[in-house]
This record gives C-alpha cells, sequence and structure tokens, in this order.
C-alpha cells in the first residue's frame, strides 16, 4: 500500500497517494512496516524469547522503505489537499469537512506555538510552507518544500526533477485556488493577467 502511495505521489495523483499513505503515516510508519521495534515500557520488560520472535518479523535493511521521505511525501500531499480546504470553510462555524486530521491537528498545534523558530525538521518545512501557502505566497511554500535534502531518495534517473516539476504546478495551482479563496472576500474584481503573473501561470 505504501509503494502504491509513493508510485501515486511521483505521478501527480495527489488525492489517491494521500488515500495510500495516510493510514500507516498518522500512526507509527516504522512498526507498521515492521521496520523497527517499539521502545515501551511494554517492550523493555518483554522477555528475550518474545522479543527475538518479535525482531524475526522485521523485514531485512535492503526491503526498508525510507520514513523520511514517507513523511515527506504524506505530508506534502496532505498539505496540496487541507489547505485549500481549509480557505474555503473560512469563517464558517461548522469546519466539518476534513480531508486529513492529522495533518489538521498538527499544523493547529505549529500555528497556536508562542514562538515558531526556523524549520528544522521535514514536519516543521512543510508545516511553514503550508502556513505560507495559507497567503497564496507559492514561492515561499516551493523553496521550503524542496529544501529537505531527502527528495533525493526518489529513485530513478532524472526521477527528482520531473517530480519536483510536477510538485511546482501543483503548488502553485494550489495556492491560486487557496488566494481567491482567502481574498475574494475583499474583492468587486480581479484581474486574470494580473493572477497569471503572480502565480506565473499561462492563461
Amino acid at each position: 500500500m505504501v509503494q502504491l502511495g509513493l508510485c501515486a505521489f511521483r505521478h501527480g495523483l495527489i488525492h489517491e497517494a494521500h488515500q495510500c499513505l495516510s493510514e500507516i503515516c498518522s500512526k507509527r510508519p516504522k512498526e507498521l512496516l515492521a521496520q523497527g521495534i517499539a521502545r515501551s515500557f511494554h517492550h523493555r520488560d518483554q522477555d528475550p524469547e518474545a522479543e527475538k520472535e518479535e525482531r524475526r518479523r522485521q523485514l531485512p535493511y535492503h526491503m526498508h522503505i525510507n520514513i523520511d521521505l514517507l513523511e515527506l511525501c504524506h505530508l506534502t500531499s496532505a498539505m496540496l489537499l487541507e489547505v485549500p480546504n481549509l480557505a474555503t470553510m473560512e469563517g464558517r462555524v461548522d469546519r466539518k469537512r476534513v480531508i486529513s486530521g492529522y495533518f489538521r491537528k498538527v499544523l493547529q498545534q505549529y500555528e497556536t506555538q508562542a514562538f515558531a523558530g526556523p524549520p528544522e525538521i521535514i514536519r516543521d518545512h512543510i508545516l511553514a510552507a503550508a502556513s505560507a501557502l495559507a497567503t497564496g505566497d507559492w514561492r515561499t511554500c516551493r523553496d521550503l518544500v524542496f529544501k529537505p535534502d531527502v527528495w533525493h531518495r526518489i529513485p530513478g534517473p532524472g526521477a527528482v526533477e520531473k517530480v519536483q516539476a510536477m510538485l511546482l504546478e501543483k503548488i502553485k495551482a494550489e495556492g491560486l485556488r487557496t488566494y481567491l479563496f482567502t481574498f475574494s472576500p475583499f474583492y468587486d474584481s480581479l484581474s486574470l493577467p494580473q493572477l497569471c503573473d503572480m502565480f506565473e501561470m499561462e492563461r
């Protein structure tokens, strides 16, 4: 399922990618993918035989999926879906339509922090990018999304450039949608040429 989600993401099928990845990535991906053992209290008190049995269930290292790349693809797809969704419900009392409950929760925690320093981990990069996208600032969003080095983990010659080119178009499109949903109440009319210039899109 995770491989299907990553494949859908590489091909620009953002909604399908999110559907495949959200269930695993919002919980404990390392354990669910049999790539690690939980270091909880129960496991520390487990008898050696049970721990050996648990380790036998783990996948060999060469079959592991990069967890950082998985998190990056999941959060990026959730951002592209949830930020415009939040913009459509701005000002409504009942904000019931939730695409990614996990992403909405961590975004709310990020935005209510007393102090938010410069992003360091992957999640902080995407949450900062989501805050920029919410105001239609697609350039800042692009820079933050593309900054993590883990993009180079995508296999295949030229795959990174293709995926980033696809994501750039998605970020522009969703940035434009979010901008229109957020700021349309303040305008009587909008200029199509000006919007195309702002988001560097063809008419």
